[in-house]
């Protein structure tokens, strides 16, 4: 919890702990930490990305396809921006 207190505005920190989850077959739990980065930080492309792998392992493919569809959009938003 004293993690999750500091570093609770870091999507990279939620990111990472929904690799750690899927590395151990925690699939609910990480996609809500996914969800979590996405929360702080909605042009997180990465959490997209993995969500979307996430979806796709599950067999959640219209879900797969809208968590791609995001991440390629967080893609040109952040080229626009340069």
């Amino acid at each position: 919890q004293k993690a999750i207190d500091t570093y609770d505005q870091d999507p990279s920190f939620y990111h990472n702990v929904a690799l750690v989850c899927e590395l151990r077959k925690q699939s609910s739990e990480a996609e809500q930490y996914y969800k979590n980065a996405l929360k702080v930080y909605p042009d997180y492309g990465p959490s997209w990305i993995n969500l979307g792998h996430l979806y796709k392992t599950l067999g959640k493919t219209q879900d797969s396809l809208r968590s791609y569809k995001n991440a390629l959009k967080c893609n040109l938003n952040q080229t626009a921006r340069q």
